[in-house]
């Protein structure tokens, strides 16, 4: 049995209308398969590297801000044929955004097999790898060092093989500054407090409505700034993404 999906983004509420096609939040993908074809997604999204993927950069985002998007099956089939063919016409309703016609996140026009190159001539598939190129640019960069910053790190490293090293280090450590130093540097901190590492977490909604409970801190990563998550649970007070947080 085969059949074709959307994934709409709940972070969007309104009256989207395309023919006999309705729906309450903003379409932005549409796939054709079969058994759980629809629902991998959300698991192969974590692992894909930003920019790679338009349509997993948005799940991605709409995940991390603490929504979960709706996935329909809008129509089953016999053959895989007549869902290929209702694929392509889904997309070329709605439109997509790469051809500035719709929302939709999709490279291709759909019906051919959910493979992004076959079925292309090579000047075609030039084109798709040429768009997937220009979708990164400017991504991923991380954040730049000052001369100062670099300077700093340069002279933390020296002399690792020396072995007054191990002692050198012992100074910086005990120096309150020095996680601040690094953070400014490398744009993150280490996790002192270990005791934290395995307690439960709980996410609130604004007016204390408990949403879930997540076994630790690591397991917020992806979705939410753990660091600040972990600073809230410790004070006892504060809001992150629009949710409240609380040690279990």
């Amino acid at each position: 049995m085969y059949y074709v999906y959307v994934y709409l983004d709940t972070r969007k509420m309104g009256n989207f209308v395309y023919n006999d096609l309705k729906f309450e939040y903003e379409p932005f993908y549409i796939g054709k398969g079969k058994n759980n074809r629809d629902v991998i997604h959300l698991e192969k999204c974590k692992n894909c590297k930003s920019g790679t993927y338009p349509f997993y950069d948005k799940l991605n985002k709409i995940l991390y801000e603490g929504f979960q998007p709706i996935i329909i099956r809008l129509e089953n089939f016999t053959n895989e044929e007549e869902s290929l063919i209702k694929e392509k016409m889904f997309i070329s309703l709605i439109g997509r955004k790469t051809e500035n016609k719709g929302p939709l996140m999709n490279l291709t026009n759909g019906g051919i097999g959910g493979d992004t190159f076959s079925g292309h001539t090579e000047n075609r598939k030039l084109e798709i790898r040429q768009k997937m190129s220009d979708s990164n640019k400017g991504k991923n960069k991380g954040k730049k060092c000052s001369d100062a910053q670099k300077e700093f790190l340069r002279n933390l490293y020296k002399g690792t093989k020396n072995p007054d090293h191990s002692n050198k280090m012992k100074e910086l450590y005990s120096d309150p500054d020095y996680r601040k130093k690094v953070g400014e540097c490398t744009g993150y901190g280490r996790l002192k407090d270990k005791s934290v590492w395995d307690k439960k977490i709980i996410q609130y909604d604004i007016d204390g409505n408990t949403i879930k409970i997540w076994e630790n801190y690591r397991t917020l990563k992806g979705y939410f700034d753990s660091n600040t998550i972990v600073k809230i649970c410790n004070r006892g007070h504060g809001i992150s993404k629009n949710f409240k947080w609380k040690w279990e």
